[in-house]
């Protein structure tokens, strides 16, 4: 996975680098995947062909429709980049060979979470995931308990109807029923630590992505080799070892609290964030019903959430990283097919 800044500023090297992963992986009879996390700006013809080509999945970070993307999503001339990003995304959608479009973006205002949903599914995406914002403050108050209720009950409206699309984090709770006949499987919210590193441009490692460029958390250097596993040890913690989520209802759904987030708010690298810190008996709502009460603190706010933080990044000749989030209603600008099972 390739994260920025925007990664296709250095699309030479990201090519190089691709095609040794393959060339690697062919020699040990192995596969690898690859995602490319991208603002849409340098997402042109090229691009796309070279995707379908190595198999890589581009991941567009859009924050919503036009009013909302060009809050804080603008050139360093000032000028909009929705237009631009937009275009691309028709692109994608007509070209790309890969079945899976995917979107991820962050929700900062109430009352925004359905009604992104809806953009982006008519836009073509067909995998989503938007997450709350948060800071050394903590979570934002831009998403409530019952927006996750509500965004539910309108995901499962679109797979009764038929439409293939995957939500998150209900996505990952619904394959767990289907794979593995079981929903109680997550010991731990990631694979940080455990299975996945993160590397940054200069060859440091960290936990996962999220540290990225975060002194205190790094692991060691690639000209070192990887950390072995009990340098990585105080990095992941199982969720039965954790407070107070050992005693929640929906831990092995949830699997803990994101340790970036954590971290990022001044509760320790394992600990939990109080807002998100509630039990609840699971039978204080039902998340199928089409006007449930509130829902368990440990569904809306831990389980499968991975938010993404707010602070800012340097500037790049992209739009700005600097972020805002979601109005409170809005409708697609265009709507388009959507795919069917």
């Amino acid at each position: 996975m390739f994260v920025g800044g925007e990664p296709l500023l250095e699309k030479h090297a990201l090519f190089q680098t691709v095609g040794y992963a393959h060339r690697r992986a062919r020699a040990e009879d192995k596969t690898v995947d690859v995602a490319v996390y991208t603002n849409g700006t340098l997402m042109n013809e090229r691009i796309i062909e070279w995707a379908n080509e190595t198999g890589v999945s581009l991941v567009v970070s859009l924050d919503g429709p036009p009013l909302v993307h060009d809050r804080k999503r603008i050139y360093l001339n000032g000028r909009p980049s929705s237009r631009i990003i937009l275009k691309n995304i028709h692109l994608l959608m007509e070209r790309s060979a890969q079945p899976v479009k995917r979107v991820r973006a962050v929700a900062c205002d109430r009352g925004s979470m359905v009604p992104l949903h809806r953009y982006f599914l008519d836009l073509g995406f067909n995998e989503i995931h938007v997450q709350p914002v948060y800071d050394e403050d903590g979570i934002s108050d831009s998403m409530s308990g019952q927006e996750m209720v509500d965004l539910l009950a309108w995901y499962r409206d679109r797979l009764l109807e038929g439409t293939v699309l995957g939500v998150m984090p209900f996505e990952g709770f619904l394959e767990r029923l289907v794979h593995r006949r079981r929903a109680v499987t997550s010991w731990y919210p990631c694979t940080a630590g455990r299975s996945a590193l993160g590397i940054g441009p200069d060859g440091r490692i960290y936990p996962c992505h999220h540290f990225l460029e975060e002194g205190r958390f790094q692991l060691g250097h690639v000209q070192q080799g990887l950390p072995g596993i009990e340098a990585r040890r105080p990095f992941f913690r199982r969720v039965d070892q954790r407070e107070p989520c050992r005693s929640c209802w929906a831990r092995h759904a949830c699997g803990g609290e994101c340790y970036h987030r954590a971290a990022t708010a001044g509760v320790g690298y394992t600990g939990v964030l109080p807002e998100v810190a509630g039990t609840a008996s699971p039978s204080s709502a039902s998340p199928w019903r089409s006007s449930p009460t509130s829902p368990p603190p440990a569904l809306t706010c831990c389980a499968g959430w991975r938010p993404r933080i707010s602070r800012p990044r340097p500037p790049t000749n992209g739009p700005s990283p600097l972020r805002t989030w979601g109005p409170t209603s809005h409708e697609p600008e265009r709507a388009r097919g959507r795919r069917r099972a």
